[in-house]
């Protein structure tokens, strides 16, 4: 059976949402929902992360970072741990390390945790795709971080096993006697991308394979862990549920760890703030001699993830978070709508996360949605420090906010304040307040807090509250952080469906960055109009280049790409043109001269597309608000 889905399980559409476009906001968090059990349940019989192979591999990982945190604890080695990735797994990575070296602080440790992101820290706000594709780059990056480490447990994430920046970090990784390389993602290896790399002799697939037979040999040395998670809720927006699985992986391979360096069973504490004299007497004997405890243990802090994603979109809490949607959605669908996040330390940087990842998977403008943490860039524990010399989308301080747009706050505008105690100077509180725009308080909280003081929301014009059954461990959020992300993700991926941005499942507006999202495209046109991968991509050229000429067709990719980044609306152009794929070039050349409709075309495009899609006209005329020749 596990044979069936030739294509990549990543890329594949999930049932669940078929139509999730035609659903309202509490039906889309309902879909959601159902979608992010996945994560726990797994997916067809391929092993998920609650089989024995993944808890074996995860507590064999907690086994190998224990021994580099006690060989720095003695202060006899200098051992480091280095996260990578592209995009949103990059960004994970950033948040893990951060929220592992504040955690490390606490117990009185040196910080050892480091993250990379391809593209460099600039990528942590604005998508930058493109250096997903070089493995070299990955390479020097990964050398210049390690060069003075003892050991150096390197964990390579990318969702679809298929970043080439990842591919040449793991290949460098594993061929250095100090180092443990694992491989973090979510489809089997033998679907891992095999197409070829630009200026190398190998693809992802060779070099995961090789990482694989070193695995056997020594399995302390290399390891893959790929819980299969089933698809995206939008086709391959491997932000939503292969974000939350690597935050899954990471967290409990660090808890556990962390939990046998003091000889603790820290889920007892989730509550108490850190004072190791507590936490010794909570617990027996030694984690690390007992795989069997670990085990257990483990599957404690997954079922703990488990309950907060169940909880965090059921009850009183899905109707919380519909009623963000539906205030969000409509400030999107206004043409100068924006949405602002608010929230302090790792609530921001969750916010800015979640931000960052609009103007690829949606099209958005730059601007349109964007985060703002309290302290700004002092706050997020960068590579590069303070980024606000980048430039206008790199100003993420309360203060910028406050400055720059605080005052041109206008009715169709929403502000979400994401609250812990005092996260607002109440000054600011008030200028959002009376201003114009619409402003929400979220409040995040666990089942045993009872310290909100109501009295300073009322100037509020929505108040949330969403309570969790776990939050922090020793004062740290991860819980808690864990719980907003999927917020946040339902709420901008919501209101970018209210946009008209999605049709079926399928992201109809990405921007096409790189050889990866290239392929995306080719397949979300072929699936929408039903047309083979070849027309869709002639089509796709020629809504890329805006040329109907054919002798243009073979230029390289990279340059396609380039020129792709620089157009707008290229998916649903393709589609339009892709229902009849003879007339290509006439439609193309009466469009361009105004002597035909979108619409025109696209209801011809229905009479070709298959009965369920026929059903479906009215969203496919949804494509329109996007077309404007």
């Amino acid at each position: 059976s596990n044979k069936m889905a030739a294509k990549r399980i990543t890329e594949l559409s999930n049932a669940f949402t078929e139509r999730i476009d035609e659903a309202d906001p509490k039906g889309m968090l309902q879909l959601l929902r159902q979608c992010n059990s996945q994560l726990f349940s797994g997916f067809q019989t391929y092993d998920g992360v609650m089989d024995g192979s993944i808890l074996q591999k995860i507590s064999t990982l907690a086994n190998i970072m224990e021994k580099l945190l006690k060989g720095n604890q003695s202060g006899h080695a200098k051992n480091i741990i280095v996260f990578s990735g592209c995009g949103t797994s990059g960004r994970m990575g950033w948040l893990a390390a951060m929220s592992f070296n504040r955690f490390l602080v606490k117990l009185g440790m040196d910080p050892c945790f480091h993250y990379l992101i391809s593209g460099g820290d600039q990528s942590l706000v604005i998508s930058n795709e493109l250096p997903e594709d070089d493995p070299f780059q990955g390479q020097e990056d990964l050398k210049s971080k390690t060069v003075h480490a003892d050991s150096v447990l390197f964990i390579g994430i990318t969702c679809g096993l298929s970043a080439p920046y990842v591919a040449g970090q793991i290949y460098y990784s594993m061929k250095q006697d100090n180092f443990t390389t694992v491989l973090i993602g979510f489809n089997p290896l033998e679907m891992a991308r095999d197409a070829p790399i630009s200026n190398w002799n190998k693809t992802c697939k060779q070099v995961f394979t090789e990482l694989a037979e070193i695995g056997t040999v020594s399995p302390r040395k290399a390891i893959i862990l790929n819980p299969i998670i089933g698809p995206e809720p939008i086709t391959g927006s491997s932000r939503m549920k292969g974000g939350s699985m690597t935050k899954i992986l990471m967290d409990s391979i660090f808890l556990l760890a962390i939990g046998s360096v003091f000889e603790t069973d820290l889920l007892g504490l989730q509550s108490a703030e850190c004072g190791i004299e507590i936490r010794s007497q909570t617990m027996q004997g030694n984690i690390s001699t007992d795989i069997d405890r670990t085990m257990k243990n483990l599957t404690d802090i997954l079922v703990m993830y488990q309950n907060v994603a169940t909880i965090t979109y059921s009850n009183t809490n899905i109707t919380q978070i519909a009623d963000l949607l539906t205030l969000a959605g409509e400030s999107l669908s206004y043409p100068d709508g924006h949405l602002y996040i608010l929230g302090s330390q790792s609530f921001g940087v969750v916010a800015l996360i979640d931000c960052s990842e609009m103007v690829d998977t949606y099209g958005a403008e730059l601007d349109e949605v964007r985060a703002f943490i309290k302290d700004g860039w002092k706050a997020c524990n960068t590579n590069t420090g303070d980024l606000y010399g980048l430039g206008k989308l790199f100003h993420v301080s309360f203060e910028d906010f406050d400055k720059e747009i605080s005052s041109y706050l206008r009715p169709q505008d929403v502000v979400i304040v994401v609250s812990q105690e005092h996260t607002l100077h109440q000054s600011l509180a008030d200028r959002i307040c009376s201003s114009p725009a619409k402003c929400a308080l979220l409040n995040m909280q666990s089942y045993n807090d009872t310290h909100l003081h109501v009295d300073t929301f009322e100037q509020w014009m929505y108040v949330k509250t969403i309570e969790i059954p776990h939050f922090s461990v020793c004062g740290v959020p991860l819980f808690g952080d864990f719980a907003l992300k999927i917020i946040l993700n339902a709420i901008t991926t919501g209101a970018n469906i209210m946009k008209g941005r999605v049709y079926g499942n399928s992201m109809i507006n990405l921007t096409v960055a790189n050889s990866k999202l290239y392929d995306r495209a080719v397949d979300i046109v072929s699936q929408i109009t039903g047309r083979t991968s070849k027309t869709a991509e002639a089509c796709l050229k020629v809504a890329i280049l805006r040329e109907d000429s054919v002798k243009h067709w073979n230029i390289p990719l990279e340059e396609l790409i380039q020129k792709s980044t620089l157009t707008p609306m290229v998916i649903p152009v393709a589609i339009s043109l892709c229902g009849r794929s003879d007339c290509i070039q006439d439609w193309y050349t009466a469009l361009k001269n105004g002597e035909t409709t979108a619409l025109k075309i696209l209801t011809e495009v229905t009479q070709c597309l298959d009965q369920s899609a026929r059903e479906r006209r009215k969203p496919l005329k949804s494509l329109l608000k996007f077309i404007s020749f």
